[in-house]
């Protein structure tokens, strides 16, 4: 994992509990890894890390908003001077992608957690994926608009996109990025598209 990149902007101990936790939480899990744990790895005493964080809950749910935030962020201003619904999908799914395999250690500790459920952090969880979400859906709305896109429910297909490029992503290799985007792209084109019809 990058030491340095992901967490910058943020106070030095607070981003040094952050690195910690994801690097546990990946290799041990959210479940088995105690405070004790992320303090220690984090080099800060356990006091330190209850001047940051309230519990290891509000840990994760503050690294899963700071990942989406910079998600959010990173996709919109690859996106936003292409106005061709059809190659501003694609820049979309390139950007979650390269985005993902940046910082290959962070999202893959993310996804498992989005795809995980947790009741303390089911509302949160599902506010974070419908703020990301809701990019696709705004692309295939401009599409359908356009008349290149089918007339389809743009929340059902928006999600089917985070799944199929998150977990593409976790289960391939770094080299296979170009490969998925390409695949992907072209079975939703070939799915979206109105020619043909």
């Amino acid at each position: 994992m990058e030491k340095l990149g992901f967490f910058d902007g943020i106070e030095e101990k607070r981003r040094k509990i952050c690195e910690a936790a994801v690097k546990l939480f990946t290799e041990k899990k959210y479940d088995k890894t105690t405070v004790a744990e992320i303090a220690k790895e984090a080099k800060v005493g356990k006091g330190t890390f209850y001047l940051y964080f309230n519990s290891k809950v509000d840990l994760l749910n503050f690294l899963l908003r700071h990942g989406i935030e910079k998600l959010i962020v990173y996709v919109k201003n690859e996106i936003e001077s292409e106005l061709d619904p059809v190659n501003k999908l694609k820049k979309a799914m390139s950007a979650q992608l390269c985005f993902f395999n940046r910082y290959r250690d962070y999202f893959a500790f993310l996804i498992s957690e989005l795809w995980s459920y947790r009741k303390c952090l089911q509302n949160e969880v599902k506010s974070i994926q419908d703020r990301y979400i809701v990019i696709f859906e705004e692309i295939m709305k401009d599409g359908i608009e356009k008349g290149v896109y089918k007339d389809i429910n743009t929340s059902t297909m928006s999600s089917g996109i985070f799944g199929m490029l998150s977990l593409s992503f976790l289960y391939s290799p770094e080299k296979d990025i170009s490969i998925i985007i390409e695949d992907v792209h072209e079975v939703l084109i070939s799915g979206l598209s109105k020619k043909g019809e």
